[in-house]
């Protein structure tokens, strides 16, 4: 038996779910088991491979050998369901919006036994689009992926079910192995009614709840189209659009350094929006603001991705390039659903996951820690209260202390303050709906350097007091200092993907060995 692609189409109609403007395809209409059914075939003629061309020019000989695809696509509606069930490249032939994102992936978290996930694609909220792949070819217990349960988007898992009984199995449960993302990929029946009683089980799979264990794969998913997307595009818009809602409860959107520029010592920017060019001290939400408000408002997320920001970096002799819709960060409700929208994409929370993190949060915020941060008095630069407010009282400190070694050569700063308790304490002023991704990152950065060699280690105790030197631990712990613009530091008060990259750098400092935790350091 053949492994095949299941979709399930979001709507009923299986004409309209075909990409309009093909050629060379035969429709056949089919009855399926008393199931109206659409057959497409796809035949392209012979032509050489698409390497050919390369393999000719490195040896000079032709290639004079050609080749046939064929495609396939049968669609069935079930009544409540509908499906298409492509063979080779059949889902080309399938309209872009017909399908449902994450259907395979929904079907793999219901179904799949978790001691015996094969392999897991993620990628981190707080990391742009890198992704990981992780396979295990006997089959493993789905923790031992490292999967991190706040952070991480689960975009594929595969691996056997125990709990799917289809036709072929014979009724014996864990032999199906499949594997979920759009698509679900597995084997089915080929006789008819087999085929119609194995849609209708995964069918029932689907609307079924999550393995327990699986069930936080869920948390957070991301818009990859449909009119949910739209929706959410129109809500950033006319959020962009309307003005600061005079501080009561913040600005639901606000500005973050895009994941390539973290570290990275930016000493120019150029913004190059609709044919002009722009030179700009730094990317901010009045700037967004200025350039987006000519612009129609039903053009202007169109604007924001096309929009580029290229940065000067010390160091490097081709700017970076970034569009300026990375730099846009934004918390929304809409229609009762949270949405976020961070580096350029959108993400849906669900109830218990902001719950999970908030607890998570919370956890860091209660640590106990031996001493208090004095007041910020309104208007004073960072350097000036970590130099003159914080200064003393068994404080040192380490604000723009550069400490260089062979993997940062350009020097990294490890902290802003140095507590009495030998704590390395980062400080930001930050507005309630701005993003600390980057201060969260530098503590990263300056966590592996101290453990991974003894350079930055013995830079920074060579910043230190020569009686305070003895008694740094190897890895001392670490400790963020906020102080938010607008209320208290509370959970609630941070923006979401600060909590997200909070949790995400507390967890990676602590399997360092680094404790972590957070405290509001209080207005003057």
């Amino acid at each position: 038996m053949t492994t095949v692609s299941i979709y399930r189409l979001n709507w009923p109609d299986l004409d309209a779910a075909i990409r309009p403007g093909l050629e060379s395809v035969q429709a056949h209409q089919l009855d399926l088991a008393g199931h109206r059914a659409l057959r497409l075939d796809r035949v392209s003629g012979d032509h050489p491979p698409d390497w050919a061309d390369t393999l000719n020019e490195m040896t000079g000989l032709p290639f004079d050998q050609a080749v046939r695809s064929a495609s396939a696509l049968l669609l069935v509606d079930l009544g409540d369901a509908s499906f298409a069930i492509s063979f080779g490249h059949g889902r080309h032939l399938l309209d872009r919006y017909a399908w449902e994102r994450d259907f395979g992936l929904r079907v793999a978290l219901r179904t799949l036994s978790p001691r015996r996930v094969a392999e897991v694609t993620r990628t981190a909220l707080d990391t742009g689009a890198r992704l990981d792949l992780t396979c295990v070819p006997a089959g493993a217990g789905v923790r031992e992926f490292g999967i991190e349960q706040h952070t991480d988007l689960v975009k594929h898992i595969g691996g056997h079910a125990d709990s799917l009984d289809l036709g072929w199995t014979g009724g014996r449960g864990g032999r199906v192995r499949l594997d979920g993302r759009d698509a679900l990929k597995i084997r089915l029946t080929p006789d008819p009614a087999g085929l119609v009683r194995d849609l209708r089980a995964i069918q029932a799979a689907a609307e079924s709840e999550p393995v327990p264990d699986l069930a936080f794969m869920e948390g957070i998913r991301p818009l990859t189209g449909g009119s949910r997307l739209r929706t959410a595009e129109d809500a950033l818009a006319a959020r962009i659009a309307a003005p600061p809602d005079g501080g009561r409860t913040g600005d639901p959107v606000g500005v973050s350094l895009p994941v390539e520029l973290l570290g990275a010592d930016v000493t120019g920017l150029t913004v190059l929006f609709q044919g002009r060019t722009e030179q700009v001290e730094s990317v901010d939400l009045l700037l967004i603001r200025r350039l987006l408000a000519p612009v129609r408002l039903d053009q202007r997320y169109a604007a924001l991705r096309e929009a580029t920001v290229l940065a000067t970096v010390d160091g490097q002799t081709v700017p970076a390039e970034t569009s300026l819709g990375q730099w846009l960060v934004a918390d929304l409700t809409i229609d009762g659903e949270r949405y976020v929208f961070q580096q350029g994409r959108f993400y849906v929370l669900t109830d218990s996951y902001r719950q999970a993190l908030r607890k998570e949060v919370e956890r860091l915020m209660a640590q106990p820690i031996g001493w208090t941060l004095p007041p910020w008095p309104v208007g004073m630069s960072e350097r000036d209260y970590n130099e003159k407010e914080a200064g003393g009282r068994g404080f040192v400190c380490l604000d723009r202390g550069l400490v260089t070694s062979r993997v940062h050569p350009q020097g990294i700063e490890v902290c802003d303050l140095v507590s009495p308790d030998n704590q390395l304490i980062c400080v930001k002023r930050a507005g309630r709906s701005a993003a600390l991704s980057h201060l969260f990152g530098q503590a990263i950065v300056a966590a592996e350097a101290i453990v991974q060699g003894d350079e930055t280690w013995s830079g920074l105790l060579d910043r230190l007091p020569e009686p305070r030197r003895a008694a740094m631990p190897r890895r001392p712990d670490f400790v963020f200092g906020i102080q938010l613009t607008k209320g208290e530091l509370t959970p609630d008060s941070l923006f979401t993907f600060s909590q997200v990259t909070l949790h995400r750098a507390a967890r990676h400092l602590e399997r360092l060995g680094m404790e972590v935790a957070v405290v509001g350091i209080p207005t003057r």
